[in-house]
C-alpha cells in the first residue's frame, strides 16, 4: 500500500510495529555485546588466575626468606649489641623502611586521586580519628 493512500490511524499502526521491531533489535544487539564482553571477560580472569598462581606461591616463600634474612642480620649483631640489641636494630630499620614505603604509597594514591585525605587533615601524615 502507498504511505500517501494510508489513513492516519494506519501509518501509527505501522509506525508502531516499526518501532516495536526496532527496539526487539537493539534488545538482541545488547544481549550480543553483553554475551561478548562477558566472555571477554571470564578469559581476562582465567589468565589473570593462572598468572597470579604463581604469585600466590612466590610472596609466602618471599616473606619467609625475608624473616630468615632479618633473623641473620640480628644474629650477626649479637657479638657487638647483644641479641637484644640486635633485634632492636633489625626492627627499626624494618619500622623505617616500612614507613617510608606506605608514605610514598600513600602519596602517589592521593596525588592520583585514587585515595583521598581524611577530612580535617592538616598533614599527610595525620590518620583519621576513630570515635
Amino acid at each position: 500500500m502507498d504511505p500517501e493512500d494510508e489513513t492516519v490511524g494506519q501509518l501509527v499502526s505501522r509506525l508502531t510495529d516499526e518501532l516495536a521491531q526496532q527496539a526487539a533489535l537493539h534488545v538482541e544487539l545488547a544481549k550480543a555485546e553483553l554475551a561478548r564482553d562477558a566472555k571477554a571477560l571470564l578469559k581476562d580472569a582465567e589468565a589473570l588466575g593462572k598468572d597470579a598462581a604463581p604469585l600466590a606461591i612466590a610472596v609466602p616463600l618471599l616473606g619467609l626468606g625475608y624473616v630468615f634474612a632479618c633473623v641473620a642480620l640480628a644474629l650477626a649483631l649479637v657479638p657487638w649489641i647483644g641479641a637484644a640489641g640486635g633485634l632492636a636494630i633489625v626492627g627499626a630499620l624494618n619500622l623505617i623502611a616500612g614507613g617510608v614505603a606506605a608514605h610514598t604509597s600513600v602519596t602517589r594514591l592521593r596525588s592520583r586521586g585514587i585515595l583521598r585525605a581524611p577530612v580535617g587533615a592538616t598533614s599527610s601524615l595525620e590518620l583519621p580519628h576513630v570515635s
